[in-house]
């Protein structure tokens, strides 16, 4: 009667600090996804940031880019 009184009392303890485990499992997952959602959402961010910095970059460069006609094609119509 006492070593199945302690049995259960074990079991039971074992099944409480089973589910803490768990617990503590699952908030730890809940947390590595935040981390890795908020740092997905910096770098889609940033890779726009990236884009509309390269974009304007080379729109100033068209600007100043100077566009001279090939050899020979001033006289085609002459």
């Amino acid at each position: 009667q006492a070593k199945s009184r302690e049995l259960e009392k074990a079991r039971t303890s074992w099944h409480k600090q089973a589910a803490e485990r768990a617990k503590a499992r699952e908030v730890q997952a809940r947390k590595k996804a935040e981390e890795v959602k908020r740092r997905e959402a910096k770098k889609a961010g940033l890779e726009d940031r990236i884009a509309e910095l390269t974009g304007r970059q080379e729109r100033e460069l068209d600007k100043c880019t100077l566009r001279h006609p090939p050899l020979g094609l001033d006289r085609h119509h002459r």
